[in-house]
């Protein structure tokens, strides 16, 4: 990861990069969002090649999962700028995130997502967004894999000079 921020690259490609470094090593699918006039805006994302695609970015792009709804919404994870570990996914907890939208739950469903790190990303104490880490095969998410998403997002802190403040 420090190689890659390393080098003399546009932010987005930076953050496309980290992306690509996180499937599959951490992540099934991986998506990085950053505030842009007081909104997260989805930067980049990416996915292994046994995950579709479409699902992946209907998902990223849907607006509840955004918003700040609910506490489990990654609006809300990234406000309150606390990362969070989500073991298992199950109907409540599918229900919280999505905050009852019946076709998100569904398509979270349909990538067989069972464990999701929800990790915001801050600069000197300001949010500036979130990275959002899914799991979708049987291995779900222990605190050694928040520790090492962590560390990536530690690492990711040299995106700031392209990043606005929330």
């Amino acid at each position: 990861t420090s190689r890659i921020l390393s080098e003399t690259i546009s932010y987005q490609e930076r953050i496309r990069r980290i992306t690509n470094f996180v499937v599959p090593t951490l992540a099934d699918w991986c998506t990085v969002y950053i505030y842009e006039k007081e909104k997260l805006t989805l930067r980049a994302s990416a996915q292994a090649e046994m995950i579709d695609a479409n699902l992946v970015t209907q998902v990223a792009q849907n607006n509840r999962l955004l918003s700040e709804n609910t506490k489990l919404s990654f609006g809300s994870i990234a406000k309150v700028g606390i990362p969070q570990l989500i073991e298992t996914i199950n109907d409540e907890v599918l229900s919280t995130l999505t905050f009852n939208d019946e076709l998100c739950m569904q398509l979270l469903k349909d990538l067989k997502v069972n464990a999701l790190i929800l990790m915001p990303m801050s600069v000197r104490g300001r949010i500036i967004g979130i990275i959002c880490f899914a799991r979708c095969n049987k291995k779900g998410y222990s605190n050694k894999d928040l520790a090492y998403a962590n560390l990536i997002n530690r690492q990711c802190k040299a995106l700031q000079g392209g990043a606005r403040s929330h």
